[in-house]
């Protein structure tokens, strides 16, 4: 299993803009196919090294990813969403159990 996560910083960190990405990162869910489970949550701490939102997404394997990457709803629903709300962000890519 791959768990794909990522943390969002916006350049406005309004409840409306963390509601707003919300919504649209948890709509992947039953959309798109390839996403095992779609995980988010809100940053409450607001410390200087805090980022806003994350999201955290469970994958079968690298291929899934790859398909996940390209799918049709997450590019055209909800990467436009978030590339107009995000400052700048930070990913990983890893397999569960490696270590």
């Amino acid at each position: 299993m791959i768990k794909h996560v990522v943390c969002y910083k916006f350049k406005d960190s309004s409840a409306e803009n963390v509601r707003r990405a919300a919504e649209a990162l948890c709509s992947m869910r039953g959309r798109v196919p390839e996403a095992l489970s779609v995980e988010v949550g809100a940053d409450f701490l607001s410390s200087a090294r805090s980022y806003d939102l994350v999201l955290c997404v469970a994958l079968e394997n690298r291929e899934a990813l790859e398909s996940y990457q390209n799918n049709e709803f997450h590019c055209r629903s909800v990467k436009p969403v978030m590339h107009e709300l995000t400052e700048k962000s930070v990913s990983v890519d890893f397999e569960c159990g490696e270590f």
